[in-house]
C-alpha cells in the first residue's frame, strides 16, 4: 500500500502477517503508569514493579528494540493479588524492530522511550544484577542464545548469513554496554546515554 511510502516503492514486499499472542486483563503501560501516579502502588508492589520494568528494560536493550513505546508494553494490576508477583506483571509486545543489523542510533529516529520515566532514573536493582550479570558474562550461554536466534532467523525464507553477523554482533556489543551499566551502577537512562 501506498502507507510505506518510499520503501514500498524501492522494492520492499509487503508483509505476510506476524505471530501474535492476546494476552488477556492487561492494559498499556501509559495508562496504568499514570494511575500509579496519582495513587501510587503499595511499596512492596513498586520494589516488584521496578524489577519487572528493569527486565523490560534489559530485553529491549540486548535485542536492541529502540521503538518500546508505553504504547507496547503492557501491564496487569490486581490489587487483590497476596503477593506482588500475583499482583502486578508486564508484557513486551510488538517487537518489530529488534534485531537490527545495525546500531539503528544511525538509521532509525526511535528513542527507548521508557528512558523517560521516573523508574529508569534508578539504578538497577542488585536483585536485577544477581540474575543477569552472571548469564550475560558467561561467555557460552551467550553463544548458545546467538545460536538458537541463528537456528529461529534462519527458517525465514529471506535469511542472509552476512546480515545475522551484523545482528549478532550488535546483540554481543548491547550485551557488553549492559554488563558494564550493571557492574557500575548506571541507571537504565544513564545505560542508553552511554556511547555505542
Amino acid at each position: 500500500p501506498d502507507s510505506l511510502g518510499k520503501k514500498m516503492k524501492n522494492g520492499l514486499p509487503p508483509k505476510v502477517g506476524s505471530f501474535q499472542r492476546f494476552v488477556p486483563d492487561y492494559r498499556d503501560a501509559d495508562s496504568w503508569i499514570r494511575r500509579f501516579q496519582e495513587s501510587p502502588l503499595p511499596a512492596h508492589i513498586q520494589v516488584y514493579f521496578q524489577g519487572l520494568f528493569e527486565k523490560l528494560v534489559c530485553l529491549d536493550y540486548i535485542i536492541r528494540n529502540t521503538d518500546r513505546g508505553n504504547d507496547n508494553w503492557l501491564i496487569r494490576y490486581a490489587k487483590e493479588g497476596t503477593t506482588p508477583e500475583s499482583s502486578i506483571f508486564v508484557a513486551a509486545i510488538d517487537n518489530g524492530l529488534a534485531f537490527p543489523y545495525k546500531h539503528p542510533d544511525e538509521w532509525r529516529a526511535y528513542p527507548y522511550y521508557w528512558a523517560w520515566l521516573p523508574y529508569a532514573n534508578r539504578p538497577f536493582s542488585q536483585q536485577t544484577k544477581d540474575l543477569l550479570l552472571h548469564k550475560l558474562k558467561d561467555l557460552a550461554l551467550v553463544q548458545e542464545m546467538i545460536d538458537g536466534l541463528h537456528d529461529l532467523f534462519s527458517l525465514d525464507k529471506g535469511f542472509h548469513k552476512d546480515r545475522f553477523q551484523r545482528q549478532s554482533s550488535v546483540i554481543r556489543g548491547q550485551i557488553l554496554n549492559l554488563c558494564q551499566a550493571l557492574e557500575t551502577g548506571m541507571s537504565p537512562l544513564e545505560l542508553v546515554q552511554m556511547p555505542l
